[in-house]
């Protein structure tokens, strides 16, 4: 694990530095809205939730079609459950059960974040390389664990909707490494700015303990990137 981190920070910092006076380097930024799912369950809907990432990177070519990018995210994983109905006395049938007939009048959505810095390291190979750019991408993910976040959300056809923050006893741990993986494509517009759309698959670790007990999360994300890069000048 020291390793993975110690060599991706020594490529940041070959890939970072002084981009302007470099041939064939880029500049960008890229987004992911995606869906994050508990890999146990990757039923969309039933543990599913909407995440995000954004982030800057570097790219440097290799070869006309081999490209390396480092960068920086800010992320979002999680996941969801429910909602699932709430049920009071009051609206009990009085032989053990609910009248299913009685308007339930309250949901419960419990809601689980995690909040990363990623310094993903990517490399880009393009198998069509004319007027659209398309390629095939890999990256190993390290991420710091920033914070996290619990919470439940009330949802009342009376009342509306409250949210209620609860603690999280598990103790997570700092850096974790994940991985990524897509196929995009690219297209040259304005001179020297490119835009590229990008689908994408990440695997998300997460790792902790509570009063001494391992805990292990294991999260799958999904969805469509898009970013624009621009082509920095030549010596």
């Amino acid at each position: 694990m020291k390793k993975i981190f110690y060599l991706t920070l020594l490529l940041s910092v070959i890939l970072l530095p002084k981009a302007q006076s470099q041939q064939g380097w880029g500049i960008g930024l890229d987004y992911f809205p995606n869906i994050s799912v508990e890999s146990s369950d990757q039923r969309l809907g039933e543990g599913s939730k909407f995440s995000n990432s954004i982030g800057i990177f570097a790219s440097r070519e290799l070869s006309r079609r081999l490209v390396i990018t480092g960068g920086f995210n800010f992320a979002n994983t999680g996941h969801k459950t429910g909602p699932d109905v709430l049920r009071w006395g009051l609206q009990h049938d009085g032989q053990g059960g609910f009248d299913p007939n009685t308007d339930p009048q309250e949901n419960i959505t419990f809601i689980h974040n995690y909040y990363h810095l990623e310094a993903p390291v990517k490399l880009l190979y393009a198998f069509v390389d004319k007027k659209f750019r398309c390629y095939i991408s890999a990256a190993a993910v390290p991420r710091l664990h920033l914070a996290n976040q619990a919470k439940w959300e009330v949802a009342s056809s009376v009342s509306g909707t409250r949210e209620t923050t609860v603690d999280d006893p598990i103790n997570y741990r700092a850096l974790t490494v994940g991985f990524q993986s897509g196929i995009g494509v690219a297209r040259q517009i304005l001179g020297r700015h490119s835009i590229f759309l990008e689908p994408r698959v990440q695997f998300n670790p997460v790792r902790g303990e509570v009063q001494g007990r391992a805990v292990k999360g294991e999260y799958i994300s999904y969805g469509l990137a898009l970013g624009v890069k621009l082509d920095l000048m030549n010596e």
